[in-house]
């Protein structure tokens, strides 16, 4: 149910873009925080084929090069779950670092991707401004979605948990 959830996020973001009507058109990439997130719940597996989805809606959605989004939200839910396991605890201001690490590394992906897979590619300035906007966006929005997933999570997750639980009945013989 969680992962549903997730990507319903990412739709809607594609579809109505809450966050273009913040001050200074910053808009945090959603898909790159669903996979990061699934990186810090789920399996590595799990995590980059819900990071592979979330890219995956991102571009059919925004009418991009199908596939270049997909593999560089797939990596990035696959290396976040890596380091989490690894280097990162539950303290969210070991995070932030990581945060910007996977947002240059996206950025980077999906960069390289599309000079190797199209003809009218971005120039390398235009991608420094690119990333480095998505950056300060990432920043300032992604640790408050970040603790937004993770209440819903906790939230579905206790609801699950308790309509599993078999009640006594109230009469007996």
């Amino acid at each position: 149910m969680f992962p549903v959830a997730l990507l319903f996020f990412v739709v809607l973001n594609q579809i109505y873009a809450p966050f273009s009507l913040l001050p200074g058109g910053l808009e945090p990439d959603i898909a790159l925080l669903t996979a990061m997130y699934a990186g810090s719940i789920y399996a590595p597996g799990r995590a980059a084929a819900l990071g592979f989805a979330a890219g995956l809606l991102q571009e059919t959605l925004a009418g991009g090069l199908l596939g270049v989004e997909a593999l560089s939200k797939g990596l990035t839910g696959l290396i976040w779950t890596r380091l989490w396991q690894q280097a990162i605890g539950d303290s969210p201001w070991l995070q932030v670092p990581l945060l910007i690490a996977l947002t240059v590394f996206d950025g980077a992906i999906f960069y390289g991707t599309s000079m190797l897979f199209t003809a009218h590619a971005a120039s390398w300035d235009a991608f420094l401004y690119m990333l480095w906007r998505q950056l300060l966006a990432n920043l300032l929005l992604g640790p408050l979605l970040l603790i937004l997933f993770a209440a819903i999570h906790r939230r579905l997750k206790r609801t699950k948990r308790s309509s599993r639980r078999r009640h006594e009945p109230a009469v007996t013989f």
